[in-house]
């Protein structure tokens, strides 16, 4: 004997709905479950087992056709993609259960009306059960079409749906249909022919929904492209009009400092003027000082020479002759007897000092570290002056702190033996005829 052909006295002791998660299917099977109608909702495939291994159950399988459960998918936010492979791969395995079990096995689509829900219960097992209303969110236009364009792309969720369809007709006993006319055979094969047709039509719509998805995907496609360039090219010109913006800042904030920088400027100009007119006054004076100092000196060049006659003068007269013998001393009343020995004395000091400088002189000459070049060029004061480059290091350059050569510092050399700067010694003479010797450090010039 065939499966499943036990007789109405069987009476299965449970109902249990058999649903795919997030396909549109929780309204009806939470009713028929507060109905009393059922006794607990399980998944397809459990449902399945349970419809197999208990002969005692009935099992309702609710589903929903692909583009409805599609659209269920996109608004709860799951991946339409691998929902439809879930509902194929679902609702594939009711097919065979479903023939082998028929007087146990119920199969409704879930968007049926309460009235035909209990319609269907009650001429089917005599369940007589009160539903509410059935009321579900609806599809908008936009999930219908992208509902139809992914359904337009699985042929296998086409050919489970329409083989879902065919199981869903109504079941007649066998005893009736052996004994049913030819007229109620007609009838059932235009209603299942009915059916079949309007799979068909629905796969065939639901082509044209493909198409129609397709026009407006690639018009949305277009649309969307505009609307990047514009918002591309907007926020083009909102950064340059925020660069401009911080430029114009920029610009500004040099002019302020510009303006401040004229000010200042305007009123230096306004304080040098006053200065120079001021300088001019104080030049003005310092020329009628140089006029009258001009005039001193050369009346002190006058006197000096008038003083070198008289002293050359008395010179000779205080020159003894050449055959006396020196005078050891002599008494304050001898006649010009002072005044003339004063006048020796201090010649004779004036020819030593002269010696003593001309050697000096000659020995910075000899030495490696007095440039008599470099001296001249980094002082040319000196050289405006007239002065022998080795007589006026001598004379007046080591007090002023000038170095004799690049390899040679003065005020560090004196900074650094005081006891020759306490000695009133010059500073290069010290070091060529006793610094060298006594192994003093020298250092080049800082302003070699």
């Amino acid at each position: 004997m065939p499966p499943d052909m036990s007789s109405e006295s069987d009476h299965p002791a449970c109902t249990v709905v058999g649903v795919m998660p997030h396909a549109g299917c929780d309204v009806l099977a939470d009713a028929l479950l507060r109905s009393g109608a059922t006794r607990e909702v399980l998944p397809l495939d459990s449902a399945c087992d349970r419809l197999v291994s208990d002969r005692a159950c009935r099992v309702i399988f609710l589903f929903r056709e692909p583009l409805a459960a599609v659209c269920e998918a996109l608004r709860g936010g799951h991946d339409p993609e691998a929902f439809l492979e879930q509902w194929s791969a679902a609702h594939s395995g009711l097919v065979s259960p479903l023939k082998r079990h028929r007087e146990r096995s119920l199969l409704m689509d879930a968007a049926s009306p309460a009235e035909a829900v209990r319609e269907a219960l009650c001429a089917r097992w005599g369940i007589t059960v009160e539903l509410p209303p059935l009321r579900e969110q609806p599809d908008t236009a936009l999930e219908r079409l992208l509902a139809a364009q992914l359904v337009a792309e699985h042929t296998t969720v086409h050919t489970t749906a329409a083989l879902l369809a065919a199981l869903a007709l109504p079941l007649t006993d066998r005893n009736s249909e052996r004994s049913s006319s030819p007229a109620e055979a007609i009838s059932a094969y235009r209603e299942q022919r009915r059916r079949l047709q309007a799979a068909l039509a629905a796969e065939q719509m639901a082509q044209e929904h493909k198409n129609e998805a397709e026009l407006l995907l690639s018009s949305l496609h277009q649309t969307q492209e505009e609307l990047e360039t514009y918002f591309l090219k907007a926020r083009d010109l909102e950064e340059k009009l925020t660069s401009q913006a911080a430029l114009i800042a920029q610009i500004r904030e040099k002019k302020k400092a510009l303006d401040e920088v004229v000010k200042d400027t305007r009123s230096t100009i306004a304080q040098l003027k006053r200065s120079k007119t001021q300088d001019e006054k104080t030049i003005a004076q310092l020329k009628r000082s140089k006029a009258q100092s001009e005039k001193t000196i050369a009346q002190l060049r006058k006197n000096v020479l008038s003083l070198k006659g008289r002293l050359a003068t008395l010179s000779s007269a205080a020159m003894p002759d050449a055959g006396s013998a020196p005078v050891e001393s002599e008494t304050p009343a001898s006649s010009g007897g002072s005044r003339s020995g004063l006048l020796v004395r201090m010649l004779g000091r004036k020819r030593r000092i002269a010696t003593v400088r001309a050697k000096d002189t000659a020995l910075l000459r000899r030495s490696e570290l007095f440039d008599e070049a470099w001296y001249l060029r980094t002082n040319p004061d000196v050289v405006q002056a007239g002065f022998d480059a080795a007589e006026h290091y001598l004379a007046y350059g080591a007090a002023e702190g000038r170095n004799p050569s690049p390899g040679f510092d003065t005020l560090l050399y004196v900074q650094n033996h005081p006891d020759v700067a306490a000695a009133n010694k010059n500073p290069l003479l010290h070091y060529l005829k006793n610094g060298r010797a006594e192994g003093r450090t020298i250092h080049p010039a800082t302003n070699a």
